[in-house]
């Protein structure tokens, strides 16, 4: 008997749970400020770090959260927003 496993399985590279983490917490972490990026001129201090390093900037103000974290905000405003609140906490 033949089992059907996905096929990109057979020739995905192995990763490691620290890997995995990184990887979902730059995701979040772009979700969540590309939110903030069209409002930064207008959110105090974070004028000041627009430029082409302004992602890496931001990602060093977000510090050790942990992805899940980063998620649950991001999914607790993107709700908000879908309810019609347009202010920036």
């Amino acid at each position: 008997m033949e089992t059907l496993a996905a096929p990109d399985m057979k020739v995905a590279e192995p990763t490691t749970q620290r890997a995995l983490e990184v990887h979902l917490k730059a995701r979040w972490a772009d979700r969540l400020l590309a939110h903030f990026a069209p409002y930064a001129e207008r959110v105090p201090h974070m004028a000041a770090i627009m430029g082409p390093s302004f992602r890496q900037e931001m990602g060093h103000l977000l510090g050790d959260a942990r992805f899940r974290t980063l998620r649950q905000h991001c999914l607790a405003y993107e709700g908000l927003r879908k309810r019609g609140f347009t202010a920036i906490p």
